[in-house]
């Protein structure tokens, strides 16, 4: 073998490996950055696992994050407003329906202010999007506060209610960091 070849099959394997390296490390960043936002939730284990379900997540900055959290918060109420829809149209009990109507009033109102959150991230309006984060939280919230009057929730509900204050609580985490100048 020429020096030439053997010095440019050695610049080659140092270059795959290099790139291999810096491969796992821009992983090993949006994890930990994953599972530093999820840390300041309430609860972390559920939160890196929404944020993690897109395969975006592992090379996601954190504006990056700020949209993947917008899209499994916005797919959850969805997925939520569909079982409120379901448990309306099931009269198990009627005397849930007036409850069970305005926790659809929420749920339209959260993924109205999900959608507002979303252009403000694509304008770099992290003031508004902070706002509108913090108003789709209020959906979940207050559907969970109409059953605590005389009506019990049904579980199933209160489990997705869950679910979407865990999405929205990551965005808030991450809102607030672009708020305050984060760019990772």
């Amino acid at each position: 073998m020429s020096p030439f070849n053997a010095i440019f099959l050695l610049a080659s394997f140092l270059f795959i490996g290099l790139a291999f390296v810096r491969s796992v490390e821009e992983k090993a960043a949006a994890n930990d950055l994953i599972s530093d936002i999820c840390s300041h939730t309430n609860k972390p284990a559920q939160c890196e696992a929404a944020l993690r379900s897109d395969p975006g997540s592992a090379k996601a900055d954190l504006k990056g994050l700020g949209h993947i959290s917008i899209r499994v918060s916005k797919k959850s109420a969805q997925a939520t407003l569909q079982l409120i829809t379901a448990l309306s149209k099931g009269g198990k009990d009627p005397s849930i329906k007036g409850t069970l109507a305005a926790c659809s009033e929420y749920y339209d109102d959260s993924i109205g202010n999900l959608d507002d959150t979303e252009s403000a991230l694509n304008a770099g309006d992290y003031l508004s999007m902070s706002a509108h984060a913090s108003a789709a939280l209020d959906g979940p919230a207050d559907c969970n506060d109409e059953f605590e009057k005389p009506t019990a929730e049904p579980p199933e509900l209160k489990k997705a209610s869950e679910d979407v204050e865990i999405r929205i609580s990551a965005l808030l985490v991450i809102t607030n960091r672009l708020v305050g100048g984060g760019n990772n």
